[in-house]
């Protein structure tokens, strides 16, 4: 799998690129309406009420959601790939480690890469905010490993 490797380049006239750029996205829009991927992490915070949950349960929370997004992101990728490979798309189901190192290690706009990207956003989330955490990503036995670091402590 070479997830976009040379890169979707939009120039006036590349109805390929601009095909495989569509698919990308749809792909997301996919994902995003389908039940299980949780876009606002915040709301899902909320269902515990008055009782936050624990560290290790924000963790594991936030897990989910970058392995989520990282899943997505996955088969975005794959699809865009298909196109400009020009064959059909197929998902295996599949989320490897080298899978997530790729797409983690991947660059994106004016991040580094996504998993800067990842730890920016999850930053801003206020439960981790008002709990005075930074977050780094790993990856950990092929699984995204979070791990919360209390501000200053890095």
């Amino acid at each position: 799998m070479s997830l976009g490797g040379a890169g979707v380049h939009l120039t006036r006239g590349n109805k390929n690129d601009f095909a495989a750029l569509i698919a990308h996205e749809m792909q997301h829009a996919l994902d995003h309406n389908t039940e299980g991927i949780m876009l606002d992490f915040d709301q899902a915070l909320a269902a515990y009420g008055s009782q936050q949950p624990s560290d290790a349960e924000l963790e594991s929370m936030l897990e989910t959601y970058i392995t989520d997004n990282v899943e997505t992101e996955v088969r975005a990728y794959e699809r865009q790939d298909a196109i400009l490979d020009h064959r059909a798309y197929a998902d295996d189901g599949q989320l490897s480690e080298a899978d997530i190192n790729t797409i983690l290690g991947k660059g994106l706009g004016n991040y580094e890469n996504y998993e800067a990207y990842y730890e920016a956003v999850v930053s801003q989330f206020s439960s981790l905010d008002t709990r005075g955490y930074d977050v780094d990503i790993r990856v950990t036995d092929g699984k995204v490993d979070v791990v919360l670091i209390k501000e200053g402590n890095s």
